[in-house]
Order: C-alpha cells, then structure tokens, then sequence
C-alpha cells in the first residue's frame, strides 16, 4: 500500500500517506518497504528529511538483499547520505546488485566507468554494463547505448544499433535520446535523411528542456 500512495498506482499519489504504510511495513521487516522508506527519509519525501534513519533502512534492506535497498545504501556511501563517504563499499554494492540483475544499478556502473566517475574511466565496462540495463528496460542505459554504438566507445560503431537503441529510450521522453536520435536523421547515420523527423524529434527535446536542442533550433 506504500509503494501504491508512493507512485500514485492505481491511487491519488500521497507521499505522507505513503510513508506511513511504508514505515509500517518496513518495521515489520519488509526489505522492498525498508528500501523505498530509506528513499523518502533521504529525500524528505512524506517525512522530515532524516539520512541518518535513510542509511538505516538502506542498511536494514541491503542485509537482506533486496535490489532497491544495495543500491539505496550504495548511494548513501557513494554521496555521504548518514554516513562517510566510502566509494569501495559503493562500488561492492553496486557491483553486487548489479550481478544480481539490477538495471539501475547496472546502468549507475555504466555512468560511473563512462564519465570516469569515483574510478578509473573505461568504455568496455560502461559497454557492457548499459547493455544489459538496456535490455532489462533502463531509459537512460538505452540513451547511453545508443551512444556508444555511434561513438564506437568499447564496441564496433554500429550506426543502426545506435538508432535501434536511442529510439527506444526517446519513446520513453528521454530528452538526450531525442536530441541524438535528432542527429542521426539530420546526418542519415543509421536511417536515410529525413528533415521532418529530425526537427520533429528536435523539436520534442527542445520541448522537455534539452539545452544542445535548444540552440540548435536557434541556429
């Protein structure tokens, strides 16, 4: 019932409402409910913003290893969320939800070793990491797959699986996707040339915000 007010499924969105479920079941044990109510405390989400009792319920959760709850503690040592910053912990955590099937500790990895972020930058790492949090579903991992398929950054350069992949995730509002899928039509690269696609899909991240689609459009 937490998750339901949480996310407005199938119900008016409330997030004290939410909190309240959420704290109940979470003291009762449930590790999903112990992961999202560490995530409202983080984010003052429903409750008075708390990263001490965030990093309690992540900790409660991770132990018994639920997805959401590693991923939530390894954010919590990754930004000092209750406790010090503790990147090697973050990374074992990550790594391990993600070895688990995790998509959005997967797609996390990928931007990590993609931008170099707290490790060593590695493309082949981040390649592998968004393509299985792509397949799995991840918006932003599609974005970033279809990237590297254009780039060639730890793959061939594969111009159509670029546009297979950065398709999908501007379907889903993904603003980037939307703007570098934009270019691929503009360019012919991995479609034939298409003008009224391109600014349609401009147009569509211009819309959402994206600043690179913006300008362009000011050409």
């Amino acid at each position: 019932m937490g998750e339901s007010y949480k996310y407005g499924y199938g119900i008016k969105q409330n997030k004290r409402t939410a909190a309240h479920w959420l704290e109940k079941a979470a003291i009762a044990g449930n590790a999903s409910a112990q992961a999202l109510l560490a995530m409202c405390y983080f984010d003052g989400e429903g409750v008075k913003k708390d990263t001490k009792k965030g990093f309690k319920y992540a900790r409660l959760s991770a132990e018994k290893n639920c997805l959401k709850g590693l991923s939530a503690l390894a954010g919590a040592y990754l930004y000092e969320k209750g406790t010090k910053k503790n990147v090697k912990k973050a990374l074992e955590l990550f790594e391990k939800a993600a070895s688990l099937g995790d998509a959005f500790s997967q797609a996390y990895l990928g931007y990590m070793y993609w931008h170099g972020h707290n490790v060593k930058k590695d493309y082949k790492k981040a390649f592998k990491l968004f393509k299985s949090a792509a397949e799995r579903g991840d918006t932003k991992a599609q974005m970033y797959l279809g990237i590297c398929y254009h780039n060639g950054n730890g793959t061939r350069k594969n111009y159509k699986k670029a546009v297979y992949w950065l398709k999908l995730a501007a379907q889903e509002s993904d603003s980037e996707a939307q703007y570098f899928l934009a270019l691929a039509y503009q360019d012919g690269e991995g479609v034939v040339k298409n003008k009224r696609m391109a600014n349609y899909w401009l147009k569509k991240a211009a819309s959402a915000g994206n600043e690179q689609a913006i300008a362009h459009l000011a050409k």
